[in-house]
Formats: structure tokens, sequence, C-alpha cells
């Protein structure tokens, strides 16, 4: 069940396909730091003041609700950052079941297309971690500090582009679709727990999707998963996203083993640009 509301709510999970690597730990006060210019955003699908709800559904009953709001944080190291936090809890009439409080903070330079920091606080169940990542790109490094039954301090070198699991996604909505093909596959790069995932998602064509908040178009993509381990068919997870500038993820649906599964937007306020909602 943890990985499964993890899966909905993140977009990114362990049971996604490709191999994953530990980067290698380093100490940063050894690492040649190289001054980053600070430019204009290149964020052009979202901006402070966006908020999307959504409601996640196992079967026919509503477990679970979630939200991600995009708020002006000031600046951090000195460049203007945007904080993403999303919040995810399962309903009172649920909580007996398995109880979810979870929150998770991406601090986002617009400028890099990349997080400075990433805070995780996760209530699932009987399971409990902290874990804060900050992120120097002066140095290309990260240093990770994790909380559970003890303390963990850890630091990584990283490749410009590598993303925390709040920002692959909205990193995501930002690329440049043009020219897409049906079966085309994107990569995003996304450090999780330590280990880095190649995030692979195969585009699966262009549909429309009714949900309570409306009727959208939507680009159909489906994250390259793991048949076996929750999943039967390896097209068993399909991920809409509106067909416009804002890029809104509008429904998440995947059949498991035991059932199905979904993610539906409720509401959307604050968005950037005209949506594609049809009336």
């Amino acid at each position: 069940m943890r990985r499964l509301y993890f899966l909905l709510f993140s977009f990114v999970i362990g049971g996604v396909s490709g191999q994953t690597t530990r980067p290698p730990l380093v100490s940063p006060d050894t690492l040649t730091a190289l001054p980053l210019e600070v430019g204009a955003s290149r964020v052009s699908a979202f901006a402070p003041g966006e908020r999307l709800a959504y409601r996640i559904r196992f079967g026919p009953i509503v477990a679970a609700t979630a939200e991600v709001n995009v708020f002006d944080s000031g600046l951090w190291r000195g460049r203007p950052t945007w904080e993403i936090r999303a919040e995810g809890a399962t309903r009172p009439g649920f909580d007996w079941f398995f109880k979810v409080r979870d929150v998770y903070r991406s601090y986002y330079d617009p400028a890099l297309l990349a997080p400075v920091r990433f805070v995780r606080d996760v209530h699932e169940g009987g399971y409990e971690i902290h874990q804060d990542y900050r992120f120097d790109w002066e140095r290309s490094c990260v240093e990770t500090e994790w909380h559970r039954k003890r303390g963990r301090r850890e630091a990584f070198a990283v490749t410009p582009g590598t993303q925390d699991m709040v920002s692959a996604f909205f990193t995501a909505r930002n690329w440049d679709l043009d020219g897409i093909a049906l079966g085309d596959t994107l990569e995003v790069p996304c450090l999780v727990d330590g280990e880095l995932f190649p995030l692979m998602i195969r585009y699966g064509g262009r549909e429309v999707v009714e949900v309570e908040q409306g009727t959208w178009t939507c680009d159909a993509f489906h994250p390259v998963i793991m048949a076996g381990r929750v999943w039967e068919n390896p097209d068993d997870l399909t991920v809409y996203v509106s067909a416009d500038a804002n890029r809104i993820p509008v429904l998440v649906h995947t059949r498991v083993l035991i059932g199905s599964v979904e993610l539906e937007l409720t509401e959307a306020y604050g968005v950037r640009n005209p949506p594609a909602r049809q009336f």
C-alpha cells in the first residue's frame, strides 16, 4: 500500500524500470565551486499561485486526497526560488486501515530548471521518515540528511539536470513536446532515497479525458514499469496530462493485481496559461 500511494502522489516509484545506481560519495568542502549566473526564469508551464487538488480512489472508494501548491519562496543562496509543496492524506474514514500524512517540499530554481532543496516528511501507517536534500549546483553535489530511527548524513556527486521526487514532474511539464511521436520515450534522472532512478516515460498519444473538474484534451504517457510486482502488464499505468501550455496532470489511472487506482484532478486554480479544458 505504501508504494502504491507513493506512486500516485509523486509519480516516482521503486517499480519504475531501469537500473538504479548509487551516486559517488563526496566531501563538498573538497570540491571546486563554479559560480552560477542568475538568469531569468525558463519556466513556461507553471508559476507561483498555482494550486492543483486531487482525490485518490481505490476501486469505488475515495481513500485519500492530495494537493500541490506553488509559492514564491524568495532567495536561496542569492538565487530566486519557488516552493512546490505537495501534500497527501487519507480521508478520516480510511485512517483506521492505513493512515497517511505526507508533505513533500521542493525548492525550485526556475532559471536552472532544477531543485535547490528537497524536504520529505512521511507518515504512513507505522512508517515515518524525514529527508532533507540540499543541492549545490556550483559544486555539482547534493548533501542529504535522513532521520528515521537515527540520523544519517551523506553527500553525493550529481550531474546537471538531476531532479528530486517532486521537481522531476514539474520539470517534465516544461518540456517542448513539439514533434513527439507515438512510442517516443523521454527520460528524467531522479534522486530517490540516495539512489539515481532513470525515470522513463513513453508517449501514448492524445485522448479526451472526462473528470469531475471537466473534460480535457490530454496527452497520455506510460511510465515504463516492471510487470509482475504491482502491475500485470507494462501499459497498466497511464498519466494523462493536459495538451496545453500548462501540462497539468489531469488523471492517473492504473490497473494493479488487486484492482484499480485513480488519481483525479478536482480543482485547478492560478494556472499560468489558458487551459485546454472543454465545456
